[in-house]
């Protein structure tokens, strides 16, 4: 659909402004090469999820960039990762694209409120981070703080029946010799690779400022038992080996008594050779006062006012814009089980047989399929059904998985015979069947076009409540234009005239699933009422205009939606109650009503 993909590429993610589209525009090859790259990401998408269609984009389209090189762009570039995430996870149990685009829709419309919709901080880089050394090597911070190096390292802890070491050579010993656990030199090297591993995570921590690096350093005391207060290992510490100018060995620091004095006076030589570069302080004793929060900007910035809104152009609308917000006019011919749901076979109430039309793919791939055998078959000759089939899976191939061609064929020739033959001969409310409609009674693939002006969603809501037919949310831009569609089928039947729809959902694998509450439920969940009205209003309209003397209450006789999975002799009912039939005679004032609204007199 050139309009919605030129939309796409007009967005502040891709990026082209008015001249480059219309550029785009007069450019074939240009136009096709992106035709063809967005096919590749819906293929994607289909094939291997959500995720993998979105990373391939943002990579591809050069997504990430071009939003940061914007004064906002990390906002924006969080907002749409979080966004992606949420619908990834809400993409892994299976849900088509259109069904997930259905699921943003309402989650926008009214959000619900999870923490995990919270809105995300774009960026850490001002935030205190507390982080192990470990973890921070190899990182830069602006500000480093390191409170916690004026302690000794504690003794290393090593297993009970072995020790790890490094000998004179440099290479490491794992010792499982029963007097290496008591050895004082192999004690003594352990201790000292010990401490000098934490020597270097003090280098660690001290090197990942860029402007600057704050350390806690010298001595404390400690009062154990009541006793006076004394030096304790702070004397020993590693931080203080560091600067100590009287040039003692590692081995000798580790094991020496130092004093307190000596070690103070080296902070204070090595500040005072830094000069600038370094300060020496008294870390205060009393708690530190809380940091006055900044000063509230003086000027107060205020965005312009909004252009005003664009108005919409004149466009060819149909009952799957309406419905699913797919404002794509060739959508009307092909709302074909685009949306069904896998059923759980376990629940059937007896073993399904192979040839079963509840076997059958599912799928708009495989409405289209039934859809084609319906319209090539002559209703009132039984002998014209198998070749009405044949044609219609030649022109829309089905595979059954787990089964190779040869094998598949016979099986789907099957299953959509019986579905076929079903249909025809099953007897619908009002006592007919389908098989006994003359050709010259009947027309297949109606198309039409209603004028329709200033439609909007809302209203349409309100009238098909207010008529007593409850349909899931509607939620499409507001129409002026045209509403096309495609009629499955009408027929004339002793002076009255009928709609049939033609619906492959696969409901379930029971009897149940088929009867009126759980098709009355696939029905508002589909929002198929709103779809069979439009189909009235049409006929409705057309009649009025070709049929003499034409009544609505004389000659409109009603709609049938016949869910084929569920038609079967052997689920059969009485004539108001047939598993798989949804029957329907909607009330004058209601067509009246769409009328009006479809034509803009009610607003």
């Amino acid at each position: 659909h050139p309009g919605r993909l030129f939309a796409a590429m007009t967005t502040a993610l891709i990026g082209c402004d008015a001249t480059e589209v219309a550029a785009l525009a007069d450019d074939e090859p240009r136009v096709l090469a992106l035709v063809e790259r967005f096919c590749g990401y819906r293929d994607s998408w289909r094939a291997r999820g959500f995720g993998t269609m979105f990373r391939r984009w943002l990579r591809d389209d050069g997504i990430d960039s071009r939003l940061l090189a914007r004064r906002d762009g990390e906002r924006r570039l969080t907002n749409l990762l979080h966004l992606a995430e949420l619908l990834q996870d809400t993409a892994a149990s299976a849900m088509a694209p259109e069904a997930l685009v259905r699921w943003l829709a309402d989650r926008r419309d009214a959000p619900p409120a999870d923490e995990e919709l919270a809105l995300r901080l774009e960026s850490d880089q001002n935030l205190v981070q507390i982080v192990t050394i470990h973890k921070s090597k190899g990182l830069e911070y602006d500000v480093v703080f390191c409170p916690f190096l004026w302690t000794k390292p504690p003794a290393p802890r090593q297993p009970d029946d072995w020790r790890e070491y490094h000998d004179a050579d440099g290479r490491l010993v794992l010792d499982f010799r029963p007097q290496a656990r008591d050895d004082p030199a192999i004690r003594q090297r352990c201790v000292r690779e010990h401490h000098a591993e934490s020597l270097r995570l003090i280098y660690v921590a001290m090197t990942r400022a860029i402007h600057r690096c704050y350390l806690v350093a010298g001595l404390y005391h400690e009062s154990p038992g009541g006793s006076e207060p004394r030096i304790g290992d702070s004397a020993s510490c590693l931080l203080n080996w560091l600067v100590d100018d009287s040039r003692t060995a590692f081995d000798d620091w580790l094991t020496a008594a130092k004093a307190p004095q000596a070690i103070e006076a080296s902070w204070h030589r090595f500040a005072h050779t830094l000069g600038s570069a370094c300060r020496l302080e008294t870390l205060a004793a009393d708690p530190a006062a809380a940091a006055a929060p900044l000063p509230a900007p003086e000027l107060e910035l205020q965005p312009p006012p909004a252009p005003p809104p664009v108005p919409l152009p004149w466009r060819i609308g149909s009952f799957s814009g309406l419905a699913h917000g797919a404002a794509d006019d060739a959508a009307a011919a092909a709302d074909h089980d685009a949306r069904a749901i896998a059923a759980d076979e376990s629940r059937a109430d007896s073993p399904v047989a192979a040839d079963d039309f509840l076997r059958f793919p599912r799928g708009a791939s495989a409405g289209d399929c039934l859809h084609a055998a319906f319209e090539r078959a002559e209703f009132t000759d039984p002998a014209s059904w198998g070749p009405a089939v044949e044609r219609a899976l030649a022109a829309h191939p089905q595979r059954l998985p787990k089964l190779d061609d040869a094998e598949a064929q016979p099986l789907l020739k099957a299953m959509l015979s019986n579905a076929l033959s079903n249909a025809l001969t099953a007897r619908l409310p009002g006592g007919l069947t389908l098989a006994s409609v003359p050709p010259r009674s009947r027309r297949v693939e109606l198309a039409f076009h209603l004028p329709a002006a200033g439609v909007r969603d809302a209203p349409l809501q309100s009238l098909l409540g207010d008529h007593g037919y409850a349909v899931a949310p509607l939620r499409f831009e507001p129409l002026d234009g045209y509403l096309n569609g495609y009629i499955d089928l009408v027929f004339e039947h002793a002076g009255r005239y009928y709609i049939v729809d033609w619906k492959s959902n696969h409901l379930g694998w029971r009897r149940d699933d088929y009867e009126a509450a759980s098709i009355a439920q696939a029905m508002r969940a589909n929002r198929y009422p709103l779809q069979y009205l439009l189909y009235a209003l049409a006929l409705h309209r057309h009649l009025g205009r070709r049929l003499p003397g034409y009544d609505y209450e004389r000659h409109f006789g009603g709609v049938y939606y016949l869910f084929v999975r569920g038609l079967r002799p052997q689920w059969s009912g009485d004539r108001n109650n047939a598993p798989g039939v949804l029957f329907d005679r909607p009330r004058r004032d209601t067509i009246g009503a769409l009328d009006a609204l479809i034509g803009g007199a009610a607003s």
